[in-house]
């Protein structure tokens, strides 16, 4: 059986309390792990994008449902970004006072200049998209054209950017296709592996050599999800076999 848990949120615990029974503690049969403590991986193996704040999360956060503009065009091949040439997406978001009112009690971005936090309606917000990598930023609009050019943008967020023309997005999916391009890079799914521990057991040998659990540890794996037969399964298998069994039922 695979019990399946989708999450949208992105955690890592540590635990180091671990009591071996040596100081006649309450937990006297856990054998803690060499490392001492215990980490909560993505599904593939790897720590993910755990930032809330990062540039993959930006355009749902404080784009998606408002009121943005979208331009795209290609960099020179001899630009000293680093990227070599190749195609840039920008999105920008100008405030005003209705704007800012709205998002004055969302948690203030790391990238905000300094002292600007009371006048949000004169900066405009921009993600710049590039083959190098992706960077978000929020702009003090304060010195700035009445109406700045989306490659004076660029170029704020990323001065040796080369570019001279940037057109449009018009595609009627745009947002969509830019949401999932900036969240490709997002882990969501998680894996989790429940061991029985007998009552006098404390080695691994003994740990993974159960074969059957008690009535409380059915009560246990019910209280956590639904159980489903991998065979019959089609959402995230976890690295589990859904089609020969190699792994369990």
């Amino acid at each position: 059986y695979h019990l399946n848990q989708q999450n949208n949120s992105h955690n890592s615990y540590h635990d180091n309390s671990y009591d071996s029974g040596d100081s006649g503690g309450g937990n006297p049969m856990i054998s803690p792990p060499p490392i001492g403590d215990l980490r909560l991986m993505g599904g593939n193996g790897d720590h993910g994008t755990t930032d809330h704040d990062s540039p993959c999360r930006t355009y749902r956060a404080h784009f998606l449902q408002s009121e943005h503009f979208n331009f795209c065009g290609l960099e020179d091949n001899n630009n000293a970004c680093g990227g070599g040439g190749g195609p840039m997406v920008l999105s920008v978001k100008y405030y005003n006072d209705s704007s800012a009112a709205s998002e004055s009690s969302s948690s203030q971005d790391s990238s905000t200049p300094s002292g600007a936090s009371n006048h949000h309606h004169h900066h405009i917000r921009v993600i710049l998209r590039l083959t190098s990598g992706t960077v978000h930023k929020l702009l003090a609009a304060d010195g700035l054209p009445d109406q700045p050019s989306p490659i004076l943008l660029a170029r704020m967020v990323a001065p040796d950017v080369s570019v001279t023309t940037l057109q449009p997005v018009l595609c009627p999916r745009a947002s969509e296709l830019l949401l999932n391009f900036d969240e490709h890079v997002l882990v969501n799914n998680f894996k989790f592996g429940v061991i029985y521990q007998r009552v006098g057991q404390t080695t691994e040998e003994a740990l993974f050599g159960n074969r059957v659990h008690s009535p409380a540890m059915e009560r246990f794996l019910d209280s956590l999800g639904n159980r489903v037969l991998l065979s019959e399964h089609n959402g995230y298998r976890g690295g589990l076999d859904t089609q020969f069994g190699q792994t369990g039922e």
